[in-house]
């Protein structure tokens, strides 16, 4: 988590396992990121006073759960670029936070202010609406489903309602309704955010579907695909096997700023995998096609700020996928590149440890827990090795092991062939 905004990575001691000293109570420690490591000496993050086990988990709705005074979650809720801390309602329903304001802490850089701003709600919903955001399902008629995320790419939250939860509600069905962030809270009226037609009815009511369960409702997700900021709508499956959806291109509407493109463009996919890989979504984690099926993620591998697919396991046996190198296929800003480039892996680590990103390895019987993440904030995604499962070489207690993206990126030809694979492995792997 990047904490103090300067675009690298922070370890955040919550809390000591022992219940000693102040960490997660009065403070937070916080050791920040550099190009070579984290600081010795940590930074002490002042947190605002709650009782005490507010803090020692980081920023979950339901943290009433854990027994604290208040329900948070972190979020830059003002654009500055810092995460604030945003009390969404009290434990003891006290008040009127969650009815009329949210309380916000915000980030100064050194900690969260002890004094909160008051952030305004909407008007004209029922009691308790915007103070229980693990909801996920209606459980009574007129609620509303809300969501908080920037819709529109203008660097402010929006409250995004996707579920009117009654059967003549448009919320969900034609458009999804929107609150609009502003400097000190919410615009008190809805703007309505048009979702695509000619799909099912409700087939829009949450912010993603992962699954055909309900018959034709289309697999979807929500990703700045184009890059310019804002969320579009990838529709990955038609769940009738219809259009070559999910097969050859994604249907993708893009969002223009007041709702989402009625029609798709087609988002060509990569060409030399089994049918039936990239109908999961932005991800697939489960080799079931067969042989030639890979594993992926879509993810920005490069740094350019385009997500791109990242093939990491080809599902058969004797592929090098996943144990000398990831096949990645650049996002051209209107789709995948035609060819892929090879991404060369660490080779001072057991075959089949790169096989997933952000694998748990150890409980795979490999020699590395690692995961993917931009420690050296150069935008590109890094591969972290946290542990070594053997405990040994000080890997997790005095260091982690970083093999910095920049190492393993060869210049792509865009548009046309990608980049032809070498021969031989490179005979010296990134250094960590």
């Amino acid at each position: 988590m990047d904490l103090t905004a300067d675009g690298q990575v922070d370890v955040v001691g919550l809390t000591l396992c022992d219940a000693s000293g102040d960490m997660g109570k009065g403070n937070w420690a916080v050791h920040v990121g550099g190009n070579d490591g984290f600081t010795e000496e940590p930074l002490t993050f002042t947190l605002p006073t709650y009782p005490i086990g507010t803090f020692q988990s980081f920023g979950t709705f339901g943290a009433c759960f854990a027994g604290g005074g208040v329900d948070w979650t972190p979020a830059d809720i003002n654009g500055d670029g810092l995460s604030d801390m945003v009390a969404v309602r009290m434990c003891d329903d006290s008040g009127d936070i969650g009815q009329t304001h949210w309380l916000v802490h915000l980030n100064t850089g050194a900690g969260y202010d002890v004094t909160p701003v008051e952030w305004g709600l909407p008007t004209g919903y029922d009691a308790n609406t915007f103070a229980d955001f693990s909801r996920t399902f209606c459980d009574s008629e007129g609620q509303v489903l809300w969501s908080l995320f920037d819709v529109d790419g203008d660097g402010q939250l929006d409250l995004v309602g996707t579920d009117g939860c009654s059967d003549d509600a448009v919320t969900g069905r034609t458009e999804w309704t929107v609150h609009r962030g502003t400097s000190s809270g919410f615009e008190d009226v809805p703007t309505s955010y048009l979702v695509p037609t000619g799909y099912g009815p409700d087939d829009f009511d949450a912010t993603f579907n992962t699954d055909c369960l309900r018959g034709t409702s289309p697999v979807w997700t929500l990703s700045d695909l184009d890059g310019d900021g804002d969320p579009d709508i990838a529709a990955t499956s038609l769940c009738d096997g219809s259009g070559g959806v999910g097969l050859d291109h994604w249907n993708v509407h893009l969002n223009n700023g007041g709702g989402f493109d009625d029609t798709a463009i087609s988002w060509p996919l990569p060409s030399t995998y089994a049918a039936g890989t990239f109908t999961a979504g932005l991800y697939n984690t489960i080799c079931e096609y067969g042989v030639s099926e890979a594993l992926y993620s879509v993810v920005d591998a490069d740094g350019d700020g385009l997500p791109d697919v990242v093939a990491t396991d080809m599902c058969a046996a004797g592929s090098d996928v996943g144990r000398l190198r990831w096949e990645v296929w650049r996002n051209l800003g209107n789709g995948f590149d035609v060819a892929h480039i090879d991404w060369w892996l660490p080779q001072d680590q057991p075959p089949g440890t790169f096989t997933a990103l952000g694998s748990v390895a150890c409980l795979t019987g490999a020699a590395l827990e690692w995961t993917y993440a931009d420690v050296s904030g150069d935008g590109a995604a890094d591969i972290v090795g946290t542990a070594r499962c053997d405990d040994g070489g000080g890997v997790g207690s005095a260091h982690w092991l970083v093999y910095d993206a920049a190492c393993n990126v060869p210049e792509p030809t865009l548009g046309t062939t990608g980049t032809t694979a070498p021969t031989t492995p490179p005979t010296t792997p990134p250094v960590p």
